[in-house]
């Protein structure tokens, strides 16, 4: 292999990243799961691997006098975007900011035990949706933002149906998920 074919591939692998990969990578999660929902953010959920949490924790954020973890997946909502890749936050402006340190209270972070590599679950549920996004080394992308059904909707086919017995998989999905939104009760 000569000198050009390896720089070559050490160009392919490489990826510009506003700030450290960590939390550039948390606020594109969060970035994508806000571009494909609707209405206003009342809950997010960020699940993360441990080793992820440890690093993100604490470096600095791009655009942010503060640290943490939630106020990444805050400022992705905020201000990330998701067409940027690893450049969600290259635009964070003051009043972005303030807006991110006001959610940063809805946001509640997780870490996942028993997964290995890369692992980032953002589960963001507003007044009148819920999404949930996932990157993750089995994909080895990021996946698409996932639509969750509505409680009422799962509830007034299980009565039509006469039928829970076929449903509980999907209950108890949404008790793990831990469904708290008052929009869909």
């Amino acid at each position: 292999m000569d000198e050009t074919q390896c720089l070559r591939m050490i160009r392919a692998s490489l990826a510009p990243s506003t700030g450290c990969t960590e939390p550039a990578a948390i606020a594109l999660n969060a970035a994508t799961a806000r571009k494909a929902a609707r209405g206003t953010v009342t809950q997010v959920t960020a699940r993360l691997d441990a080793y992820l949490f440890k690093n993100a924790m604490g470096v600095g954020i791009p655009g942010a006098d503060e640290r943490g973890v939630d106020l990444c997946v805050a400022l992705g909502i905020t201000a990330g975007d998701a067409d940027a890749g690893m450049n969600a936050l290259h635009t964070v402006t003051a009043e972005q900011l303030a807006a991110a340190k006001a959610l940063r209270g809805c946001v509640k972070v997780e870490i996942v035990d028993g997964v290995s590599g890369l692992y980032i679950e953002t589960i963001l549920r507003t007044d009148c949706d819920a999404v949930r996004t996932i990157i993750s080394p089995l994909s080895n992308t990021r996946r698409l933002p996932k639509r969750l059904p509505s409680r009422n909707r799962w509830r007034k086919a299980a009565r039509t149906a006469g039928r829970w017995r076929n449903l509980s998989p999907l209950r108890t999905r949404l008790r793990w998920i831990n469904w708290r939104s008052s929009a869909t009760r």
